[in-house]
């Protein structure tokens, strides 16, 4: 059985609160629990600072000790990118702050696997997927019009590639 949840669905945590509850009757070895974050670099702050406090809200309201796989929700842009581009997050801050915030929490054992939500400037999300450490899983968009739905922050001067990503998140 697996769980999802992220701090920002529903109101004061409603997601997370109501996916705790339920966790507390199930043995945690019936259970893979994953959760998401997002960092949009135009909200600034210290990155590192808000996954760990995001991630510990987010077990201490699951009742967990660790998560199964924590994704990036945020969709990346690559280095020098000029557009308007809220709630994303550029490739220099993913590389220099998140991955290795990511590999910590797992060092650890807060987290199992770590991944990202595979929309976004899509060069950068296959660059992503093959730079060392890579992330462990990819929500990749599976959709036969090969759109991102509403998802897609980018605009026109990207378009989505999901069957290419798709294809470098199963290489090794």
């Amino acid at each position: 059985m697996s769980r999802r949840a992220a701090p920002t669905y529903g109101d004061g945590y409603a997601a997370e609160n109501v996916a705790g509850a339920a966790l507390r009757d199930i043995p945690a070895s019936d259970v893979l629990v994953t959760s998401k974050i997002e960092l949009p670099e135009q909200d600034g702050g210290d990155l590192p600072e808000k996954m760990i406090r995001s991630l510990h809200g987010t077990l201490e309201r699951l009742s967990c000790e660790q998560l199964d796989l924590f994704l990036l929700h945020s969709q990346l842009h690559p280095h020098g990118w000029t557009g308007p581009t809220p709630r994303t997050l550029g490739w220099d801050l993913y590389r220099d702050q998140v991955v290795p915030t990511f590999e910590r929490l797992r060092d650890e054992g807060k987290i199992r696997a770590w991944g990202l939500t595979g929309v976004g400037h899509p060069q950068t999300v296959i660059d992503a997927m093959r730079q060392q450490p890579r992330p462990d899983a990819v929500k990749a968009v599976v959709n036969v019009l090969d759109l991102s739905g509403d998802m897609w922050l980018l605009g026109a001067s990207a378009e989505p590639r999901n069957d290419e990503i798709r294809r470098a998140t199963a290489s090794r």
